[in-house]
């Protein structure tokens, strides 16, 4: 680090020298300092310290499109042990419960959607051998959702 930028790192904040990190106890090495906001920077910090934890240089750094696509891949790996592929389930279930197609006008209304995810919280429920709690709530939920927008449109069946 030249002169010029330790003596910038200074000015920024005489704690942690404009690194963002100051030296914690012997056993735990670096600790945020939250005097001057600064990030934590590996190559800020002077000869003789330990590195900071990875954790502490990637929390502010934006994450790539790479790490955002192995982000959603691993979600989908975790959900998909959870849920299997039931999202592929929906649609055969639409073509059970409406053997004739469904009515003209329907997909555009708000409770056709929950609809939809009534039956996507029901596939999962059966998927998971009827044992999904999360899954059985979130349907309780959407009949309820239904419910009120059939009384709020005056669409209650007699």
């Amino acid at each position: 680090m030249t002169q010029s930028e330790t003596s910038q790192l200074t000015d920024a904040c005489k704690r942690c020298n404009g690194t963002g990190l100051i030296p914690g106890a012997e056993n735990i090495g670096y600790v945020e300092c939250h005097d001057c906001g600064a990030l934590p920077v590996s190559k800020s910090l002077s000869a003789g310290y330990r590195e900071p934890p990875a954790m502490l240089l990637e929390a502010n750094q934006p994450k790539s499109t790479g790490d955002i696509l192995r982000d959603m891949a691993a979600t989908f790996d975790e959900r998909n042990k959870v849920y299997g592929s039931n999202y592929l389930m929906v649609s055969k279930l639409v073509k059970v419960l409406f053997p004739d197609g469904v009515p003209p006008g329907l997909v555009e209304t708000d409770h056709w959607h929950l609809f939809e995810l009534k039956l996507v919280k029901l596939s999962r429920f059966a998927i998971s051998n009827l044992s999904h709690m999360d899954s059985i709530h979130d349907d309780g939920v959407y009949s309820a959702m239904i419910e009120s927008i059939l009384h709020r449109d005056s669409l209650v069946a007699k």
